[in-house]
């Protein structure tokens, strides 16, 4: 199941969207049916949604077409350039 746009938003929301860096991963479907996981993350007050991809050469993951180096979400230290290390 795909936890949507919205509820995802609330779901953040949901004890203070003051709470810079509360995140959650959640599965989204394209509209060509490609499956992709969705970072989102409350940043100065505010939900943002971020695509996370895997590189076809080498399992690399990217966020934002921004690659990190990692090849876990584990392994991924602050891939969101707007956000402080």
């Amino acid at each position: 199941m795909c936890l949507l746009y919205a509820p995802t938003e609330a779901l953040l929301a949901n004890g203070g969207a003051e709470d810079t860096g509360k995140f959650l991963i959640r599965k989204s479907v394209d509209k060509s049916g490609e499956e992709k996981a969705i970072v989102s993350v409350i940043y100065k007050g505010k939900p943002t949604h971020h695509t996370v991809t895997i590189s076809q050469e080498g399992g690399d993951l990217a966020i934002n077409k921004s690659p990190t180096g990692a090849t876990n979400l584990v392994e991924v230290q602050c891939p969101i350039p707007s956000l402080p290390s």
